[in-house]
């Protein structure tokens, strides 16, 4: 059983999912499945994702209807102790997977895990979320998701 099953929907995003998909192969923490739900893409997603060659990349296809059920078809399917939810556009520091494990291992009783973020505001800005929380640096517990989340939502 995997530790992470990194799930996955799939929509007309043959610009990006390569890069996506080569970030997750990328993680420094390495026990996890793939589970990508094409939702019935127009495009090349498909044939990009398929081109890829790693037996932890699992991958269905379905009717479109949205990125919601999707995941939720993913996490059916999913094999893993925990769900790493991840947008077919979005790249992940190779550290992601690590990361969140070593929250678990501090903080087992834990039902939801995030690490921060950046957004990328366009083509040559990056730039940090913000959060309302004083802890930033190291793996805590925060008692009020909505007051940590009033400047860039966490997730």
């Amino acid at each position: 059983m995997p530790f992470f099953s990194v799930i996955i929907p799939l929509y007309n995003k043959e610009g990006q999912i390569k890069t996506t998909l080569q970030h997750v192969l990328s993680q420094n923490f390495v026990d996890f499945e793939i589970i990508i739900v094409n939702d019935d893409s127009t495009d090349k997603s498909l044939e990009i994702v398929q081109s890829f060659s790693d037996d932890r990349i699992t991958i269905f296809s379905q009717e479109n209807q949205g990125a919601s059920s999707a995941r939720n078809f993913a996490i059916k399917m999913a094999k893993g102790k925990y769900m790493a939810l991840l947008d077919a556009d979005d790249v992940w520091y190779p550290n992601h997977l690590e990361e969140h494990y070593k929250s678990i291992s501090m903080f087992p009783e834990g039902d939801l895990f995030c690490n921060a973020y950046a957004l990328k505001l366009s083509k040559s800005h990056i730039e940090n979320a913000s959060y309302t929380i004083k802890k930033r640096n190291e793996p805590h517990i925060i008692k009020d998701y909505f007051k940590a989340s009033t400047i860039h939502p966490i997730g």
